[in-house]
């Protein structure tokens, strides 16, 4: 292995004459799920300068099986201390029931239902 890409493995914290990986602690995540399991693509010169390509920064989320933005970790957490879970706005759609026009023909909220319910939650929240 050239010295070039010994360092470059130790930069990432791969210690790589011992063959043992050592991780960093991540630092970004899904925005959706906020699994850290995140690959981004990118593209490389042959000079291996690393470019985003296009500059979306989409990243490939093996924890959701799908293309979604990264984010900060620390940043995750504060949209989730201040965004209600799916579990908690559909806990109190069950627990504040709306009229009949507050559901689709399957049973499911509609969206306005939904988006109340996160605003009520926030709300309370902030309270």
């Amino acid at each position: 292995m050239s010295n070039y890409y010994r360092a470059l493995n130790e930069d990432f914290g791969n210690n790589t004459e011992s063959g043992k990986t050592m991780k960093k602690d991540k630092q970004f995540c899904c925005d959706e799920c906020g699994g850290d399991h995140i690959e981004w693509q990118v593209w490389a010169d042959e000079y291996d300068v690393v470019s985003d390509g296009d500059g979306t920064r989409d990243v490939w989320c093996d924890d959701c099986e799908e293309h979604h933005k990264s984010v900060l970790k620390d940043d995750y957490k504060k949209k989730t201390d201040t965004e209600p879970t799916h579990a908690e706005i559909m806990q109190y759609i069950e627990n504040n029931p709306v009229g009949p026009g507050g559901y689709t023909n399957s049973g499911t909220p509609t969206d306005e239902t939904y988006e109340d319910a996160i605003r009520e939650l926030q709300t309370n929240k902030g309270e």
